[in-house]
């Protein structure tokens, strides 16, 4: 890699992640409010994955929380 172009991807690298917190937010709310919903199909037996909409709701919490964690760092 020429010396040229490696300060313009080591700022890319640092950045990205920092502009992309709101959507990781929004994301994890609403994997977070469809979750439930998701389980309560599930119950009245017209879905069989409610352990799907189980690790939604938990991936989406901790996508929120990183999110919230990297909007307070960048």
């Amino acid at each position: 890699m020429s010396g040229s172009t490696r300060p313009l991807l080591e700022s890319a690298s640092v950045r990205l992640p920092g502009a992309l917190w709101p959507l990781a937010l929004f994301l994890g709310t609403l994997a977070v409010a469809l979750g439930p919903a998701g389980r309560a199909t599930a119950a009245r037996g017209e879905a069989r994955n409610p352990g799907q909409a189980l690790v939604g709701v938990v991936c989406g919490a901790a996508g929120a929380v990183l999110a919230l964690l990297l909007a307070f760092i960048a």
